[in-house]
């Protein structure tokens, strides 16, 4: 088996005075899609932000373990933060497109890296809005403002605007909250599709979507990892009886 693309050992989190992560050791394969799943405040959310080191934007933080990316301890002092989130890119549960065009929304990061060419660029736009299954609704119209489109419609945007630049692994910050059936069922097509090129971790509220996309789940409670595991074991033989509790709307 290949070298996991993220691995986290011992991971800890405390945030002013209060444990958030205790212990937290997982990791991401290559190419697949790792679900985390528990109810609010088990924290899911802030497991991402550490992993990409956006945590370090909330003053009170203090981060213990380890978290290996490509076999790298991305809290070493000298990793580059701008390169770290350009390789692990992330989508927020409210979609944040920038105030400006559909188009400029694509090319604003890859003109930061350099990439200046008109061809290049518009291979990019259409290739990445593709990805997110967006190409064919706004093809015709990539001047129009971004807060212009719907909410399902930026969301995805905001998906393929990380796709632009290229990374190797994308963090979902429960991408679908609030967004209606067909939005919800377009993204979970797109990241299935993706994972051929991308690994992921979804961080989610609804069980049910992690069991249609994910490979593999993670249950946290209250800061901690209970288990981890396929997706289809967790879901019909958890080994632990808090998982099958969750799972079964006994509580969270």
């Amino acid at each position: 088996m290949a070298d996991p693309i993220i691995r986290t050992e011992g991971l800890g989190l405390t945030g002013n005075g209060d444990r958030l992560l205790g212990s937290i050791s997982i990791e991401l394969e290559r190419n697949t899609i790792l679900g985390i799943i528990g109810p609010t405040g088990s924290g899911k959310t802030s497991f991402l932000r550490v992993i990409n080191r956006l945590i370090e934007f909330d003053h009170g933080y203090r981060v213990s373990g380890r978290v290996y990316f490509e076999g790298r301890d991305i809290y070493q002092p000298e990793v580059d933060l701008a390169w770290l989130r350009r390789q692990i890119g992330m989508v927020f549960a409210l979609p944040m497109p920038l105030p400006m065009s559909i188009y400029e929304n694509l090319t604003f990061g890859p003109r930061l890296n350099g990439i200046r060419n008109r061809a290049a660029l518009e291979e990019l736009v259409e290739n990445s809005l593709r990805s997110a299954y967006l190409w064919e609704e706004v093809k015709d119209r990539l001047e129009l403002p971004a807060l212009k489109l719907s909410g399902g419609q930026q969301q995805r945007l905001c998906l393929a605007r990380i796709l632009a630049l290229k990374p190797r692994v994308v963090l979902l910050d429960d991408p679908c909250s609030g967004l209606d059936p067909i939005s919800t069922s377009r993204i979970e097509e797109a990241i299935i599709r993706l994972k051929k090129h991308f690994s992921f971790i979804l961080v989610t509220n609804n069980t049910k979507q992690v069991s249609r996309v994910a490979d593999r789940t993670a249950f946290f409670l209250y800061g901690e990892l209970i288990e981890t595991g396929p997706t289809a074991k967790i879901f019909t033989a958890p080994a632990d009886r808090r998982t099958n509790d969750y799972i079964t709307g006994r509580f969270g």
